[in-house]
């Protein structure tokens, strides 16, 4: 093995308060007890100490990236060796916090102090923070380099549709690439507001999957009086979800049978191209009030406003089930038995009073985290090494570890493999992930899930598991395809809002009113359909909405619109 790299050491004005210095350790215990190697911005030493370290005639190149606990060494990675060999260079690591809002601070005062920047920072940022550093410098544009076919001949090989689509929401606000973004299609993702029903109810009320908002309270109405899970007492619970669960507010299901709701998106909405906040709408009311007869007959539980994500599984795996409809964005919700796994079911969007009926749509965006700073020496170098990772095989390494040891493309060993989209979807596996490398203590990957370029087609046909092994994959395999594909999919909206990245400029405008109206409009949803508010207040709540500031919040975001549609 190499010898280990020192890193580089970047000198930090002596302003730096200890408390923001505090915040960014240099440990990571693996399984073998190693340390994670690198130099932590902000540390002490000298950048011709680790000169010195410069194996051969490798040229040296500093990224600044996050901690990741679960990442043994970062120096003698897999994944960093694999990069220096098909590069022919010497790679040096700056860590950064593993918080997010720390790493944020720390690039912060790097660049107010005029530290020297590592020549890459590989962390993702909010569009409208990436523009601002770029706008002033800290970062180089990149839009030739990706227009350059010989220089970047991975990204050109990308699918066209989908190279469009990354670099379409990749750009910042001036039109212009400043990160060689990562992109991972999966259909599945793009509509994750889905509602699940217990099958073994419905079945033995002789009831079937609601279709509208009033086959909707009917179901709910028996399952809540009918006690079907069979204990003995009525302790059913018709409607529940989780305050923070992966798409889990059973609020949004329901509400876009009246009008289209995306949280995603603050829950604007384009008609005819014009930006709407739906929250306004008489429709939203008219779903507050569907709702809230739903709470005041005790169909559904205020706990989905309340409850995390643990506590709603936790309540779940009761004997016979606790739950009629629960929302989710995945099954694995449900996993705490093989009984509840195989009962819940998905089931189809419901159509409100006026006919509406639609589900939030969050097609793929590009993840914006490899920067190329002011100071890198070799900008072009550092562009082709993150270009890179647009070619197949690196892109999987990137993600899943090691080729032919914990992944494998080769069609004999893909047929020895299944997952859980061959098994529900009916898609056969074309890579199968001999070893789990994501999440646990490894030295394969940099724990990072965003690097690279991975097609919904791949990600449709990963197999995790081998077939001679049992699982506890839910086996209503094909009835979840045809739910999702001939319901889910066609009642995506035609237009929507893919990306809000504000200006620097827009965002200092509407700071205010953006953090208080997308708080507010949530908590007076909760409010009314709990009935903590009368909705006799409806027009109150609006005026309150304009006196925040939601007309410039709206021009705001129809700016934000017209930019990237």
């Amino acid at each position: 093995m190499r010898k280990l790299k020192k890193g580089i050491a970047l000198a930090l004005a002596t302003a730096m308060t200890a408390s923001i210095l505090g915040g960014c350790g240099n440990t990571g215990t693996g399984t073998t007890g190693s340390t994670t190697q690198g130099t932590t911005a902000g540390s002490t030493g000298t950048a011709q100490a680790s000169q010195t370290e410069n194996s051969g005639e490798r040229e040296k190149i500093t990224i600044g990236l996050q901690q990741s606990t679960n990442v043994e060494n970062y120096d003698t990675n897999y994944f960093t060796n694999l990069l220096e060999e098909e590069m022919n260079v010497d790679i040096e690591f700056v860590i950064l916090p593993a918080d997010g809002n720390d790493a944020k601070s720390k690039l912060s005062m790097m660049v107010s102090s005029g530290s020297v920047l590592p020549d890459i920072l590989a962390m993702e940022l909010p569009g409208t923070l990436a523009y601002d550093y770029a706008s002033k410098g800290v970062f180089i544009d990149l839009t030739d380099y990706f227009a350059n076919k010989e220089l970047a001949p991975n990204y050109w090989a990308i699918p066209e549709k989908d190279r469009e689509d990354m670099i379409n929401t990749a750009k910042l606000a001036d039109g212009k690439m400043y990160c060689v973004p990562g992109y991972s299609a999966f259909q599945w993702n793009m509509g994750p507001y889905r509602m699940w029903i217990n099958q073994d109810w419905l079945d033995k009320l002789g009831l079937k999957s609601p279709a509208n908002t009033d086959e909707f309270y009917e179901v709910c109405k028996a399952f809540a009086e009918k006690a079907p899970n069979g204990n003995g007492k009525k302790d059913e619970i018709a409607v529940i979800g989780s305050k923070e669960g992966w798409a889990q507010k059973p609020f949004v299901y329901i509400m876009n049978a009246f009008t289209y709701a995306n949280p995603d998106k603050q829950y604007f909405s384009v008609e005819n191209g014009k930006v709407v906040p739906a929250f306004t709408k008489d429709e939203w009311k008219a779903g507050l009030e569907y709702m809230k007869k739903f709470v005041d007959e005790g169909l559904f539980s205020p706990l989905s406003f309340t409850q995390d994500q643990s506590q709603l599984k936790a309540l779940l795996g009761a004997s016979g089930g606790m739950a009629g409809f629960v929302a989710s964005g995945s099954g694995s919700t449900f996993n705490t038995t093989p009984e509840l796994q195989a009962a819940m079911v998905l089931t189809q969007p419901i159509s409100g009073p006026e006919g509406n009926m639609t589900t939030p749509y969050n097609p793929t965006t590009a993840r914006l985290q490899w920067w190329i700073t002011k100071d890198c020496k070799n900008p072009e170098l550092a562009f082709k090494l993150g270009e890179l990772m647009y070619r197949e095989d690196i892109a999987r390494s990137s993600r899943y570890g090691e080729e032919g040891v914990d992944w494998s493309a080769d069609p004999a060993v893909c047929g020895l493999w299944m997952g859980e989209n061959e098994q529900m979807l009916g898609l056969p596996t074309k890579l199968a992930m001999l070893n789990n490398v994501w999440n646990v203590p490894q030295n394969k990957m940099w724990g990072q899930d965003f690097m690279g370029y991975r097609s919904n087609e791949e990600n449709m046909s990963i197999g995790a598991y081998e077939k001679s092994k049992p699982t506890d994959l839910a086996t209503a395999g094909e009835q979840i395809r045809k739910v999702y594909n001939d319901s889910y999919v066609p009642s995506f909206p035609k237009d929507v809002i893919s990306n809000i990245n504000f200006t620097p400029e827009e965002s200092e405008k509407i700071a205010n009113a953006k953090t208080s109206i997308d708080e507010y409009v949530y908590n007076m949803a909760i409010e009314f359909v709990t009935g903590n508010r009368p909705l006799s207040d409806w027009d109150k709540y609006l005026k309150e909405l304009n006196d925040m500031g939601l007309e410039d919040y709206t021009t705001a975001v129809q700016a934000v619109y017209d930019r990237t549609k």
